[in-house]
């Protein structure tokens, strides 16, 4: 299982709105082109059509990828679409505990990132001679999760809190994932 998660600082990928007293998240998990280094050990880029087919696939909005406190889910909310920039998604911010919890800490700036949590189904590696070798994801095989994160490795996929008035990771060896037969391990962004 891999956990990796999406920075926050530069970009706001994610906002927080409230219209006629409805909040509502709406960001990018994943920002297609964007490289970034995970754990040091290689470079890694998801490929605009890696996520062809899996909008429809049993996907939870959760915060920092604690599933068993959804926020949303598709057919329960969660509205999730690919455009020219990446996977995007949104919903409703629940009245529950993990809703205002979510709402609390990105106003603090303690929630800031965005992240995915997926599989592979299809992955090109190119050996760098000065650089980290580049894994470039080319289909998600399942969407798991969509979420909003602490801490974050994509510059790109980010998180804000906006209202009416204001702006208010166990990583395998890259040699052994490219050597798996079958690509079902998990993968979180």
């Amino acid at each position: 299982r891999f956990i990796l998660t999406a920075d926050a600082e530069q970009t706001p990928g994610v906002e927080v709105r409230e219209v006629d007293g409805v909040r509502r998240v709406e960001g990018y998990a994943a920002v297609f082109n964007s490289e970034t280094t995970i754990a040091g050990r290689f470079a890694e880029v998801i490929a605009p059509g890696a996520f062809e087919g899996r909008l429809n696939d049993n996907v939870v909005a959760a915060l920092n990828h604690n599933t068993n406190q959804p926020l949303a889910k598709v057919g329960a909310g969660l509205d999730l679409s690919v455009d020219s920039r990446g996977l995007k998604y949104g919903f409703d911010i629940p009245d529950t505990t993990t809703g205002r919890d979510l709402l609390e800490l990105m106003k603090r700036n303690i929630v800031s990132g965005s992240s995915f949590a997926f599989t592979v189904e299809g992955e090109n590696w190119e050996k760098r001679k000065d650089a980290l070798d580049l894994r470039t994801i080319n289909k998600v095989g399942q969407l798991i999760d969509v979420s909003a994160v602490t801490t974050g490795a994509y510059p790109e996929a980010s998180v804000a809190l906006r209202s009416q008035d204001d702006f208010n990771d166990d990583l395998s060896d890259p040699k052994e994932l490219r050597d798996q037969e079958a690509p079902d391990d998990e993968n979180v962004k």
